[in-house]
């Protein structure tokens, strides 16, 4: 960029003799209108807003469609040519001067074309690793929440960007052939589960193609890709869950997961990626809770007492360990709570609290209180005993730590020799 700045400073003086040497034959012996505002109008917007860059080719294939004529555009070619040269730099001087300045007048029409909330019939032309569908409207990019390649949907603009914009689906008018019943109830409000409309085949290929493609923008593009691993569960198979606790509008607790981008909890006890174990046990908790007015914690102002439920599982020992995060220093009836959760599920082996008294976003305070049991439960990883404390680092997924282990030790023993 400071090359190219540099080279548009020092050549600046003998770009003007260029420019005029291109258009003086055309223009010989025409007449040089006055600028119109609309004119002037498009080249301050081309002076002040980005212009997305592109390669020499794809401005080459661009066609002259309804170019001003050549009088017109000579008034502020200069002055455009300036701002195009300093963005895309000296490839640009090879382009005639009503190339450059119609495509940029295109560029604008096309992203001037969408507003916010308008709606739109589309078709899903692919999907980008967030798990947004990507489709364009008059040349527009646009990034689509809930759509799956194969849709055509109906969606509407939510954010318009420079370069491209975001939607939301309102409704599926034609369905993809690689879409299937996601199975949650809250998932379009939650956000969680990027790929939870896609197949799991489709979901592979998805991720296949994202990994090579980002070793292609990198310049790597002769790079072998081994297939993807996994070992065949698609649901039940996270070993963790932290449910932040609130108090809804209707003045019940609500216990799930936050809404995207907010902190407005979604009452879901029971995620499908969840182990199975854990939704019974917050409804345990949540009954406990109302039964002695024990209050949600309230981000807003800092009162209230419990802020999330912590639960985690040893898959193959089948032991569970309960954590309450709290903004204070006890729970209130704890024996009666310990009692009431041990007779019903005699697979939680431990019981903690969690101090967080901090006004902050971070879920878990450094300090611990132990009310029940080891503090540890157990699980075999690989064939190996682990004790696992609430502090401790475990993979979330215990099937695919296994298989990342294996082929680290797989790959290790390969080099080794």
């Amino acid at each position: 960029e400071l090359v190219a700045s540099l080279l548009s400073v020092a050549f600046s003086p003998l770009i003007m003799p260029l420019m005029l040497s291109v258009t003086n034959p055309v223009m010989k012996n025409a007449h040089r209108p006055k600028t119109t505002s609309a004119i002037m109008k498009v080249a301050q917007k081309l002076r002040r807003e980005f212009i997305p860059p592109l390669t020499f080719s794809k401005i080459c294939e661009k066609q002259s469609e309804n170019a001003l004529p050549i009088s017109q555009h000579y008034t502020v070619s200069f002055g455009i040519f300036q701002y195009l040269f300093n963005k895309f730099h000296l490839f640009l001087l090879a382009l005639p001067p009503k190339q450059w300045y119609t495509y940029a007048c295109k560029l604008l029409r096309e992203r001037e074309a969408l507003k916010k909330n308008e709606c739109f019939d589309v078709e899903i032309t692919d999907m980008n690793f967030l798990g947004f569908g990507i489709a364009k409207v008059d040349g527009c990019v646009l990034f689509v929440s809930g759509a799956v390649t194969g849709d055509t949907a109906r969606v509407r603009v939510i954010k318009v960007c420079r370069t491209y914009a975001v939607a939301r689906t309102e409704r599926i008018l034609v369905p993809s052939k690689h879409r299937v019943e996601d199975g949650c109830a809250v998932s379009a409000a939650c956000g969680g589960c990027a790929f939870r409309s896609v197949d799991y085949a489709y979901e592979r290929t998805l991720k296949d193609a994202s990994v090579r493609q980002s070793f292609v923008r990198q310049g790597l593009r002769e790079v072998d890709v081994a297939p993807l691993a996994g070992d065949g569960r698609v649901d039940r198979y996270r070993n963790k869950a932290q449910y932040p606790v609130r108090r809804a509008a209707d003045g019940k607790l609500a216990i799930g997961f936050f809404a995207a981008k907010s902190h407005r909890v979604l009452a879901c006890a029971d995620c499908p990626l969840q182990n199975p174990a854990f939704a019974p046990i917050v409804a345990e908790i949540r009954a406990f809770c109302e039964a002695h007015e024990i209050p949600a914690y309230d981000e807003e102002t800092g009162h209230g007492l419990l802020r999330h439920i912590y639960l985690r599982i040893g898959e193959a020992t089948g032991e569970v360990m309960l954590c309450l995060v709290l903004c204070g220093k006890s729970l209130p009836h704890a024996d009666e709570f310990v009692a009431r959760i041990t007779e019903k599920f005699p697979a939680v082996v431990s019981v903690f609290l969690n101090h967080n008294e901090e006004n902050t976003n971070v879920v878990l305070g450094s300090d611990f209180t132990r009310l029940y049991g080891k503090p540890y439960i157990e699980d075999i990883l690989c064939g190996v005993r682990l004790c696992i404390t609430p502090q401790s680092f475990y993979q979330v997924n215990r099937g695919a730590a296994e298989l990342l282990y294996g082929k680290a030790a797989e790959l290790a023993a390969l080099l080794a020799f």
